[in-house]
Order: structure tokens, then C-alpha cells, then sequence
């Protein structure tokens, strides 16, 4: 539906507006029309049309506002051309300088369905940009080195466009959200051959993502990926909110260097170098963290990693997928850092590698789940889980062993499971590690299904096999 202002007609969607108002050259022009999708997304509200007047309700607002009152907020870049509005349009100029000249008359700017080049950084300074609809609007980046998008200050949001590059970029993020407060991307298309990072969030606080779709070019190769992260969390950037959206084919599909309260649901990360990395270095964290259902899938190397140096504490992963991993593991924890990560109702399934590879860290807990036809290297050669440097491991309840029709096609729904061991925590007595493992099955493994050591602080209780 669209809201159309000076005329909407009532018994089919649009009726006359009572508001009039005078018109400037930093304003919608009469019978000039806005998707009210967008008014919507704009205002943060619902556009209430009754028979005598067109409003606009702001939520928690004591009284509705007139959508003519509400339109004379925006401006569009077509109002700052003259002329050349067609060129601007269709990509032929540089969309840049009325862009920024309407983010400076009002703050906050409509893009209409049009290809926007831009030969420099587009820069929201607390401002607002929303296009029509990703399908329909391109900021095409024309420079090969710096941010396409820079986000400073409070508030800033970028809604309902799609980004993408005709220059060889070299470096530069698609959007840099830099040190802001409550930005928003929303409704982002990424594609073309970027640089660096699809979404860079740098020293941010509360940053809010959502319905993204963060794709360039598949490459050439399993192993050859757009450069930098789909989406990169460092500078110790707060209260991250992810919520929805697929993120394929970059080096990283999504990193997390330096971050707290970070919130991630239902995200699909695919074919990337490594799906979710924790890289944090000496001088970083990661700290506070929940995500659910969260997909890393054929990712080349590992589905996910925990690795850097840095402490990784206090990690919460619901509904985890790690599946089929081109040369590595399902889940690998390395870093010796990590204390407290928490992972219920895992689905790990057909990795080249372990399942899952519990290498370094401590208070580290699997709850359910199933860990299947994973060591599809080849038979034997790798375990479901295993555990060799991890210390307080709890495994509870969890099936590692033959899996069904998800599996890879080596070995294949109905054949053989690949895995040398369900579970393998080495052999020997008196081992010092803290490890319990109980109420888990391990059925179908190709050596046995459970193998562990025996010591002090070793438990293995109600497991079957």
C-alpha cells in the first residue's frame, strides 16, 4: 500500500488529505508518494488513515500528528538536483553531494527506487536514511578504498537499501558503525566484492541488526572468500542485537574480537571461510554472550571456533548447527581462555573433521542434542566429540553415532557412521581432568562408542553404548 500526500483514495486505499501544507524545496513535493512501509519504518509508528484526516500515531505519543507534519521531516536527494534528478537516479552522477545535503536540511531522508552512486563515504552522523525496499534501491560504492557507510553519533539508521560495489575495493567496510549509540541496520542487501567487513561494529553501544542478507559473489574455490567479516564485532562494542538473516561467502561469517552482551538468533551463516569465530587477542573479550539457533553450514574450515588468546567467558548457545565442514570440525574450542560456555540442543553433523574438539578452555557444558556422521575424512580418523585439553567438561544427555537422512553423502543416509568414537577422552588412570559424562548414547561409531581414561574426578555414569 502506499500513503500518498495531498491524495489518498478512500474505498481503495487513498483518500483526500485534510492537511496542506506549503512546499520547499527540502520537502515532498504535492501528490509526490512514500511506501507506508516506510512511514512505518521512518516514524516508528503506524499511519493511521481515517475519513477525515491522514495521521500518523508515533508510539507512546499522547496524540496523532499530521502525516503532512510528519512528511515535512523528510527530505529526498531529488529535491537538491534540479534538474539532473533522472542522472541522480539512475546512477549516472555522483548521488553523494544531495544526499548529504538532504541529510543536513532534515535529518532524515526517503531514497525512491534508484541506483545512488556514490564516489565517497556516506556519513550518518545521528541521522536516518531508508529506501523504498532493498529490491529496488542501490547505494552503489564507487571507490575502491574507505567506509561506503559511516555511522557516528546517537541514532543513526540505515533501513531498506541494498549496497553493493563496481569498484575493486581494497578496503573500507560496506557500514562502519562507529562508536555510536543505538544504531540501526535494517533490511541491508551487501553483494559485490568488498574489501573488508560487510557490517563493522567498532566501539558501539547497543546496535541493532536485523533482517540482513550479506552475500557477495561466490568465488572461484572453497578456500577463496570476499575479504574481512560479514559481520565483525570489536573496540569492545556493547549490547549487540543480531537477530535474523543469512551471511554467506565472506572470510568470516560473523567474528567477535572484542565485545560484551552479545545477542544473536536465528542467523544463517554458509559457505564462509570459518562460520562464528571468537578471535579475541591478550588485550580483548568476549564476555556475555547468548545466541540461538544459529546455523554454521559448509563453512571450509571450522563451523565454529574458539580461538584468540583472550578470555572468552560466559557464552550461552541454544540450538546450535554445525554441519558439514569442508576440511576441519563441527565445533572447535582451542582457546585456553574460555570459561563458561554453555551449549544445550547442539546439532552437529557430516564435518570433515571431529564433531566437536575440545582442545582448551574449562566450564564447558553439552546439554541434548546430537553429534552425527561427523569424520567424513574417512572411517575411523576422527571422533563425535573429543576431549584432549579441556578441563571441566560436563556431557550430558547428549547422541553421538549414526545420524539419518541429513548426513553427507559419504557415508550416507542408512551406511555406516565414520566416527572413530561417540565420545574419546583418551585412555590411561589417575588423570587430573574434572570430566563427566552421563545419560548419553554413543551407538554406531566405527572403533567404540565411549572411551575414556580413569581418575579421581573422571565420571561415567548411566551411558550406553
Amino acid at each position: 500500500m502506499r500513503v500518498t500526500f495531498l491524495r489518498l483514495i478512500g474505498a481503495v486505499g487513498l483518500l483526500l488529505c485534510a492537511s496542506a501544507r506549503a512546499q520547499s524545496p527540502s520537502t515532498f513535493q504535492s501528490g509526490s508518494s512514500i511506501q507506508s512501509s516506510a512511514v512505518n519504518s521512518m516514524f516508528g509508528a503506524k499511519c493511521d488513515v481515517t475519513a477525515s484526516a491522514c495521521t500518523v500515531v508515533s508510539l507512546g505519543a499522547s496524540s496523532p500528528q499530521s502525516l503532512a507534519a510528519k512528511l515535512g521531516e523528510i527530505a529526498t536527494p531529488g529535491d537538491f538536483i534540479g534538474s539532473g534528478a533522472s542522472a541522480l537516479y539512475a546512477g549516472n552522477i555522483n548521488a553523494r553531494p544531495a544526499i548529504m545535503a538532504a541529510i543536513a536540511a532534515k535529518g532524515r531522508v526517503y531514497l525512491p527506487c534508484g541506483t545512488y552512486r556514490l564516489d565517497a563515504t556516506l556519513v550518518l552522523s545521528g541521522q536516518q536514511v531508508y529506501g523504498a525496499a532493498p529490491s529496488c534501491v542501490t547505494l552503489n560504492i564507487n571507490f575502491a578504498s574507505g567506509d561506503g557507510v559511516l555511522m557516528t553519533g546517537t541514532r543513526p539508521e540505515l533501513r531498506n537499501v541494498r549496497i553493493y560495489t563496481t569498484a575493486s575495493r581494497s578496503a573500507g567496510a560496506a557500514v562502519h558503525v562507529d562508536h555510536t549509540y543505538r544504531a540501526v541496520l535494517n533490511d541491508i542487501v551487501v553483494e559485490g566484492s568488498h574489501g573488508a567487513d560487510a557490517f563493522l561494529v567498532d566501539g558501539a553501544n547497543t546496535t541493532h541488526i536485523s533482517r540482513s542478507d550479506l552475500r557477495p559473489p561466490p568465488a572461484a574455490g572453497s578456500t577463496s572468500f570476499a575479504a574481512g567479516a560479514g559481520i565483525h564485532l570489536l573496540g569492545m562494542a556493547v549490547d549487540t542485537h543480531i537477530v535474523g538473516g543469512n551471511v554467506s561467502q565472506w572470510h568470516y561469517g560473523i567474528e567477535l574480537s572484542d565485545a560484551s552482551g552479545v545477542f544473536v538468533s536465528n542467523l544463517d551463516l554458509v559457505r564462509s571461510g570459518q562460520g562464528i569465530l571468537f578471535d579475541p587477542t591478550s588485550s580483548q573479550q568476549v564476555f556475555g554472550v547468548q545466541m540461538s539457533t544459529v546455523l554454521g553450514d559448509t563453512s571450509a574450515a571450522d563451523n565454529w571456533y574458539f580461538g584468540g588468546t583472550g578470555p572468552i567467558t560466559d557464552v550461552q548457545i541454544a540450538n546450535l548447527w554445525a554441519s558439514n565442514s569442508q576440511t576441519a570440525n563441527g565445533v572447535a574450542v582451542v582457546n585456553q581462555n574460555v570459561n563458561g560456555l554453555s551449549i544445550s540442543n547442539p546439532h552437529v553433523l557430516g564435518n570433515y573433521a571431529h564433531g566437536m574438539a575440545l582442545v582448551g578452555g574449562k566450564n564447558i557444558a553439552i546439554t541434548g542434542g546430537s553429534v552425527t556422521d561427523n569424520s567424513a575424512a574417512g572411517s575411523a580418523q576422527y571422533d563425535g566429540i573429543q576431549i584432549s585439553g579441556s578441563d571441566q567438561v560436563r556431557i550430558i544427555g547428549v547422541m553421538s553415532g549414526m545420524g539419518g537422512s541429513l548426513s553427507r553423502p559419504s557415508p550416507g543416509p542408512g551406511q555406516s557412521n565414520l566416527q572413530r568414537y561417540g565420545l574419546n577422552a583418551g585412555t590411561g588412570s589417575n588423570d587430573t581432568r574434572r570430566i563427566i559424562v552421563g545419560m548419553s548414547g554413543f551407538f554406531g561409531n566405527m572403533t567404540g562408542g565411549l572411551n575414556m581414561p580413569t581418575g579421581l574426578n573422571i565420571v561415567n555414569l548411566g551411558n550406553t553404548e
